[in-house]
């Protein structure tokens, strides 16, 4: 799993949890496939194809903007950190048609729609699977219920934005600094930072050549990070000094190492390499893991 992949399903389940069941990495049959992530809203509105998510009938968490209308029925989301090819489209509408197969022997009513997530795609990729729309949003045919987001061409307004940080440099850049500039009470913004600032830490654990390949991820990543840092060292001032103790820098800090350990677990660190790695103690790491 590349930290893209982990960046991602972390984001997208992040925002999808509050309304319904988020799973990572579902299994698509016996063989070594899986769906980056699977979304089943706690209240769905019956069986629907594209042209019903079109109109707009059925409701979706205003908050999310383009993301919670993507989410209005059951889905399967697939993002794609560089630009889609023929070969990874027929993969996921094949993963798409095994569990909608798996889904009808059970007798379940859903029909999962499929959203491929990818930063740009060619004129010649999108006629070839007779996608069909405008500004970044391209509906495949109706039988196939499944559409292509192209990053790229979604129009910058807030309703985007959540999606937009799945982009590649200068556009996912200027997402990022979007997000920066967002009211300091909103609570997307705090989550959205700490997940860039877990991202930047995760680039920093891989070696030099790797960090070189992502050489211009973590520039984009590195504002979010020191803001985030910054804000959570403040916080942990205020509530130093409302404490009326002197040690509110070190509990900001406390809490920056603390988010970080479950996505080192993720990478595969063990317990002792994770303390030693944010210096905290074993036990620290272990009630952070299995609170």
């Amino acid at each position: 799993m590349t930290i893209h992949d982990q960046f991602a399903k972390s984001l997208l389940s992040e925002f999808l949890e509050p309304y319904g069941r988020a799973v990572t990495n579902l299994e698509v049959s016996n063989e070594p496939r899986f769906v980056d992530l699977y979304f089943e809203p706690t209240q769905v509105t019956g069986y629907a194809h594209a042209s019903e998510r079109a109109s707009g009938d059925l409701s979706h968490p205003r908050e999310l903007g383009l993301l919670g209308q993507m989410a209005r029925i059951s889905c399967l989301i697939e993002p794609f950190r560089n630009p889609v090819d023929e070969k990874s489209i027929q993969s996921c509408l094949l993963k798409a048609l095994m569990i909608r197969a798996k889904q009808q022997r059970q007798g379940s009513q859903t029909d999962p729609y499929l959203w491929i997530l990818t930063p740009t795609a060619s004129e010649r990729i999108l006629a070839l699977f007779g996608a069909v729309g405008e500004q970044g949003m391209y509906h495949l045919p109706a039988g196939l219920n499944a559409a292509i987001v192209v990053i790229h061409q979604l129009p910058r307004t807030r309703e985007t934005l959540w999606i937009r940080l799945l982009g590649r440099e200068g556009f996912q850049k200027r997402a990022i600094e979007e997000v920066i500039g967002l009211p300091t009470g909103d609570p997307s913004r705090r989550r959205v930072l700490e997940l860039l600032g877990n991202w930047k830490i995760m680039l920093d654990e891989k070696t030099e050549a790797e960090r070189e390949e992502e050489r211009e991820l973590m520039m984009n990543l590195s504002p979010a990070y020191l803001k985030w840092k910054e804000e959570t060292l403040n916080e942990g001032k205020q509530e130093g000094i409302q404490l009326g103790k002197q040690e509110g820098i070190q509990i900001g800090e406390q809490r920056g190492k603390l988010s970080a350990v479950p996505i080192l677990a993720e990478l595969g660190l063990s317990v002792s390499e994770i303390a030693q790695r944010l210096n905290l103690t074993p036990e620290q790491v272990t009630q952070t893991l299995d609170p």
